[in-house]
């Protein structure tokens, strides 16, 4: 056995889990749900691909291994955040626009993107539009330094933390479901830039099936997760970068209208939250292992 098949094999549980989940949640749906059939037929064909991963892949090498999950895991996090853009409706016309902006002005007797607005410079929303649009390479910065190295256990938690990262922030778009202040707050117009602004911007909404997808901000939540894992265990190398433009990054989801403050704090609460179960499910699932349990 591989040594990081005890947490890979974590990775498909929870891709089964979660899409299991999600087909329950569209088949059942009091509301229209667009696509309903060809989602739930979608979300079984993922899970089963998922449940039957390690007899797929056999005694493949764990290069091989690492490419062929790095590409299925990807498209099962960003198949599901689409397939949610058409549950959310079918579950609640409701959206929580107003608790959240009543939260931050509770906490702040403002509304911080609207004051925050007299900072904003072009050539700074320029550079943070752009840093935001790197959110989901980010886990490939800190798999290229592990991948090079050879750490396949470190690159298996990490494929792990970031599956459960996203699914939790879904399941927090489901139970709260809420648009960005940029909508009630600033009439849907994003903050001038320089050149490439309006057209990330644009680009960005046109990819976003799901629009009700503010609170928790997985953005702040993931980034942070990938963070302290690179602190972790590429502390010298992915590190340094991570630090950087994920600092810049969160920074930007309030700046950039993308996010309330509620948002962040909720999204760093759990990033807290995935790091300890990541930890704790690796640990187990290891002893259980050794001892002959699963």
């Amino acid at each position: 056995m591989r040594a990081s098949e005890p947490v890979y094999r974590l990775v498909d549980l929870t891709i089964v889990a979660f899409w299991i989940l999600w087909t329950t949640l569209a088949l059942t749906a009091p509301g229209e749900v667009k696509g309903r059939w060809p989602w739930c037929l979608a979300g079984l064909a993922i899970a089963a691909l998922a449940f039957w991963m390690p007899r797929l892949l056999g005694d493949a090498g764990e290069r091989r291994v690492f490419a062929v999950r790095a590409t299925f895991t990807s498209v099962a996090i960003l198949s599901a955040f689409t397939q949610l853009g058409f549950v959310i409706p079918g579950w609640s016309e409701r959206t929580f626009e107003p608790q959240l902006i009543a939260i931050d002005r509770w906490m702040f007797g403002v509304d911080p993107t609207i004051w925050m607005g007299r900072f904003a410079r072009p050539w700074l929303t320029e550079l943070l539009q752009l840093v935001y649009s790197t959110f989901y390479f980010l886990p490939f910065v800190l798999g290229f330094f592990l991948y090079r190295e050879g750490r396949w256990r470190e690159l298996a938690k990490v494929f792990l933390a970031v599956a459960l990262g996203f699914y939790l922030s879904y399941i927090g778009y489901l139970l709260v479901p809420a648009r960005s202040p940029v909508y009630p707050l600033h009439d849907g117009e994003a903050l001038p830039g320089l050149w490439l602004t309006q057209h990330v911007w644009t680009v960005l909404s046109s990819l976003e099936a799901n629009k009700l997808d503010a609170f928790p901000s997985g953005h702040t939540e993931v980034t942070l997760v990938l963070m302290i894992l690179a602190y972790r265990t590429s502390r010298r190398r992915a590190f340094p970068i991570l630090a950087i433009l994920g600092s810049l990054l969160i920074f930007s989801t309030v700046y950039l209208r993308y996010h309330y403050v509620i948002d962040v704090v909720v999204g760093i609460a759990l990033a807290l939250v995935v790091v300890w179960l990541t930890g704790f499910l690796v640990a187990f699932s290891e002893r259980s292992a050794q001892t002959g349990i699963s």
